[in-house]
């Protein structure tokens, strides 16, 4: 899969795989909890000969969601009263939409599935998940609920509704990776969707840019002046005053990781120049502490050994010339 719409127009080459696959365990699991037969239960067997003469210990099969409060049947009984329903929790629910289960009618037993398993017809409970290219990172392939900015714009848009679109865009909380293929249209309101960076908002960050700039290129200065300051040593995007002084023939990276993106000489990726400044200079404070420290062991030990023939070198002259044996 490619990573969104029209793709090619803007340089992209990533691409996605995605592995849809059974999981037998979490549909013995979804079973056990919600007291169904194993191998039976949920909508295995629907539709089959099997299922058909099984209906009076109420295994039937139909698929359907809930919404809005109001259940609708997954399996069914030979009365066509429902068994199982399916649940998607209400914004209003602990941990919010995005949560959905399985729900026995009559007990009241829970199975919550997990991230990115579905319903699917005989099979069970199906796993559908994306792996981006270049990374191990498992995106669970949830709902499709969505469409992204970036095909809705392309697939045109009205003035009046694109001015309202760039109106809920300004409205959102800043999150890293705002680009139009990471903001979507949920109804008539807009989100963001990136699932690896969805959890940390930027709004108060942002407001302090210009004095964190004016931090870094006032100490760039500083450190000039104590010729301390090498070649600036880049990092993925090139962004100015990030990255500078700091180029070391010992370690160049990759340092891909938005957060630690600058190569230092310690052979470590760090947040930023000054951080990596500061860690290059405890790390000679401690190698010049190791050097001295091994250098007191080598004069111990010799000390020691002049004691061990008969202590310093005075007294073993004088032992030697009476004859005697130390």
């Amino acid at each position: 899969m490619h990573h969104h719409f029209e793709y090619a127009l803007d340089g992209h080459t990533r691409t996605y795989t995605m592995t849809v696959e059974l999981n037998a365990t979490a549909t013995a699991k979804a079973e056990a909890a919600l007291g169904l037969p194993p191998g039976q239960g949920l909508l295995r067997g629907a539709g089959s000969p099997a299922a058909a003469s099984g209906a009076a210990s109420g295994l039937l099969g139909s698929a359907a969601f809930l919404r809005g409060g109001h259940a609708s049947p997954v399996v069914t009984s030979a009365a066509a009263l429902p068994l199982v329903v399916f649940r998607e929790a209400a914004a209003t629910e602990p941990g919010g939409v995005g949560r959905r289960f399985l729900e026995h009618a009559a007990s009241g037993a829970r199975y919550e599935l997990p991230l990115g398993h579905h319903l699917n017809g005989e099979l069970g409970l199906v796993s559908v998940t994306m792996v981006r290219d270049k990374s191990t990172h498992v995106i669970p392939y949830n709902a499709i609920r969505a469409v992204t900015l970036i095909a809705v714009l392309r697939l045109g848009l009205l003035k009046a509704l694109k001015e309202r679109a760039y109106g809920l865009f300004v409205g959102l909380p800043l999150y890293e990776d705002m680009a139009p293929w990471n903001i979507v249209f949920v109804g008539g309101a807009l989100d963001y969707i990136d699932y690896d960076t969805r959890d940390k908002t930027f709004d108060a960050d942002v407001q302090r840019t210009y004095q964190v700039l004016s931090v870094l290129m006032n100490y760039k200065r500083t450190v000039s002046d104590f010729s301390k300051c090498g070649q600036k040593v880049g990092n993925p995007y090139n962004f100015p005053f990030l990255s500078e002084c700091v180029k070391s023939a010992k370690f160049s990276g990759p340092c891909d990781e938005p957060a630690f993106p600058v190569a230092c000489g310690d052979g470590q990726c760090r947040s930023d120049y000054i951080t990596c400044l500061r860690a290059t200079v405890e790390g000679d404070t401690f190698d010049n502490e190791k050097a001295g420290a091994s250098a007191t062991k080598v004069a111990a030990a010799k000390r020691q050994a002049q004691r061990g023939f008969g202590g310093d070198s005075y007294s073993w002259h004088i032992g030697k010339q009476r004859g005697a044996v130390r």
